[in-house]
């Protein structure tokens, strides 16, 4: 009698932690009787806390496998970018990388989530700025310009979703003034009379509201 209880009892067991594992959520957050908001709850403060100590890859993982959510909230993407920048404020020079991609990243996400979210927007497109700048100081401008294009990308495409703020056309300019520097002079010279051009057209278009030096 005992032996049978004891091997429905794991059989039940093993279901159950199938259809947890199926579900995308840890294991652990649903035993002992979890809400499903609870376990998703946890998630959350697990990915935070990853992205906290620098561990962007598994917060990554931990994403992927969470339920939709939790990977379609522009809130808990805001507190990861804005988590890995605490992370990256403590570092030096190139060690500041991982973190600020990983938060450019979210805030993009974020963005993307909530197309009418300015603050995602100017979060992404200003770390990569930073991006930038670090890759120029380390003498790597491929590596700059590869974001610099992404910084272009991003906050153009946000403007012509009707997205707009002084600080988003500052940062949107500043990428395009680094993009320009960033390309060859002969090859690229197109490019860098449009992006000059472009740069100029918005920080003309700031300049009696700007906060910032325009």
């Amino acid at each position: 009698m005992y032996d049978m209880r004891g091997t429905l009892l794991s059989t039940v067991a093993t279901t159950g932690l199938c259809a947890v594992l199926l579900a995308g959520l840890p294991a652990g957050l649903l035993l002992g009787g979890t809400s499903p908001a609870a376990a998703q709850e946890n998630v959350a403060k697990e990915a935070r806390l990853l992205a906290l100590e620098g561990k962007f890859q598994a917060a990554s993982d931990l994403l992927e496998a969470a339920p939709q959510d939790v990977q379609q909230d522009a809130k808990l993407r805001m507190q990861l970018g804005d988590m890995a920048l605490k992370w990256a404020r403590r570092k030096d020079g190139q060690e500041k990388v991982p973190g600020l991609i990983f938060a450019r990243g979210q805030f993009a996400a974020a963005a993307e989530i909530r197309p009418g979210d300015v603050d995602a927007a100017t979060a992404a497109v200003e770390t990569a700025l930073d991006l930038i700048d670090i890759q120029i100081e380390a003498k790597q401008p491929t590596r700059a310009k590869e974001h610099a294009v992404w910084a272009v990308k991003v906050g153009e495409a946000v403007l012509e979703g009707g997205a707009n703020t002084v600080d988003l056309r500052l940062a949107v300019a500043k990428a395009h003034d680094q993009h320009a520097k960033l390309s060859h002079k002969v090859r690229d010279f197109d490019s860098i009379v449009a992006d000059y051009g472009r740069s100029a057209d918005l920080l003309v278009s700031c300049a009696d509201e700007a906060k910032k030096p325009a």
